[in-house]
């Protein structure tokens, strides 16, 4: 599934990484919550559309206008994370929620569909467009969590949202054999199901639906998401990852993808889904605080 030049998410990636980053630092100043929200704001202005339901574009205002679940992800994670500074965003964060429930795959699966297009005036997904890409289901996954903890669930049920979408990504885009997230629901086919979008590794998000949930599958895919870092550390002096790599068996092996193997040119570089690496593995260290993630991180 081709997203290369989603400028939106890009600049929503550094958003997020600044706000997620001082989150937990008691002695952040006024004046940096305040640009905080402010950041927030400035891109809220220029990047998120709709009506009672809100979405966020990934055009630069050229040719047709486009969603994905990626995206909506980034802008339900920064509308909580804002709220977390001071901003007022309760309703934008509802409003993004409800854009996501009226486009995922059905009531009872409830993984987002992952590309929608504005077609006579409302934003629809054909085709292929109607599976799942993973990303951005376990954002939309943990910024339904953080919603839960900020404002609690009775208004609004993001608990039981959070635990039915990760029941989801559980038994449809994790691979049984890697215990390693897969692609999307799509990846049906023992092939399909090792390809490795390498910014999908979020340890600290598994661990944080393993404590969610209680269910002890999320330590087992955050364990092997660390062996997988690990590996994909080493495998360069740069310590930078590839987009995307195959990853088969128990033991993980790793093998190269050859280019337009799977999305684009940089398939086997750091490019546009690898660029994620870096706020991942920050992200999780912030949150794990283990020694894994920091040696690839550092490197």
């Amino acid at each position: 599934m081709q997203r290369k030049g989603i400028w939106g998410s890009l600049t929503l990636i550094v958003l997020v990484s600044g706000l997620a980053w001082g989150l937990t630092n008691l002695h952040i100043s006024q004046a940096q919550a305040s640009q905080a929200v402010t950041t927030y704001n400035q891109w809220k202005k220029a990047y998120v559309a709709g009506k009672s339901q809100k979405y966020v574009k990934a055009n630069n205002g050229q040719g047709a206008t486009t969603a994905f679940s990626e995206g909506q992800g980034y802008g339900m994670l920064a509308a909580v994370l804002a709220a977390k500074k001071g901003a007022n965003t309760r309703t934008t964060f509802n409003q993004l929620y409800k854009y996501y429930r009226a486009h995922r795959i059905s009531s009872g699966l409830p993984l987002m569909q992952w590309k929608q297009t504005k077609r006579a005036g409302k934003m629809t997904s054909v085709g292929s467009e109607k599976n799942s890409a993973t990303d951005g289901d376990l954002d939309i996954a943990y910024a339904l969590i953080l919603a839960d903890k900020k404002w609690g669930s009775k208004q609004v049920n993001y608990k039981q949202a959070a635990k039915k979408l990760l029941a989801a990504i559980k038994a449809k885009e994790i691979n049984p054999t890697t215990a390693l997230p897969t692609m999307g629901n799509w990846a049906t086919s023992s092939y399909d199901r090792s390809k490795l979008r390498t910014s999908d590794l979020l340890m600290g998000y598994f661990k944080t639906f393993a404590k969610y949930t209680k269910d002890k599958r999320w330590t087992t895919v955050a364990k092997r998401s660390q062996i997988a870092v690990k590996k994909l550390s080493a495998r360069h002096k740069t310590g930078l990852f590839p987009d995307f790599i195959y990853a088969t068996g128990s033991g993980i092996k790793l093998k190269a993808v050859k280019p337009y193997a799977i999305e684009s040119g940089t398939d086997n570089q750091y490019g546009y889904n690898a660029c994620r690496v870096p706020w991942r593995l920050a992200q999780t260290y912030k949150m794990s605080k283990d020694a894994v993630t920091k040696r690839a991180l550092t490197k």
